[in-house]
């Protein structure tokens, strides 16, 4: 498949299960879409939300526990579409927030 968006998009809800993240593109992918999203507590994902409340939309379970994964996914599927909104938790990855980020890092004397 070229292009996952659609399908992302049409998903009931989206299954991030990873053992481990370094930077979890797919979560971010699928905020983007205003999905609905249980996602694994583990360390790319944690350090995500350890300055950040969890937004709205997106639940997290741990792994190798089914009562954690089934309370994620049964509280996602609880949600409304049209209530999910990660603008605010997105905007930090905005290009020229980014940019200035690479900008101050690189032109330190």
């Amino acid at each position: 498949m070229a292009n996952p968006y659609a399908t992302i998009a049409a998903a009931d809800v989206v299954v991030l299960s990873s053992r481990w993240e370094g930077f979890p593109n797919a979560l971010l992918e699928s905020m983007a879409l205003n999905q609905r999203i249980i996602c694994a507590i583990v360390t790319g994902v944690k350090s995500f939300f350890e300055q950040a409340s969890i937004p709205r939309g997106l639940c997290l379970f741990e792994l190798d526990s089914v009562q954690s994964f089934n309370g994620a996914l049964v509280t996602a599927l609880k949600i409304n579409r049209s209530q999910i909104d990660y603008s605010d938790f997105l905007n930090q990855f905005d290009i020229a927030q980014v940019a200035n980020q690479y900008i101050s890092v690189l032109c330190r004397e």
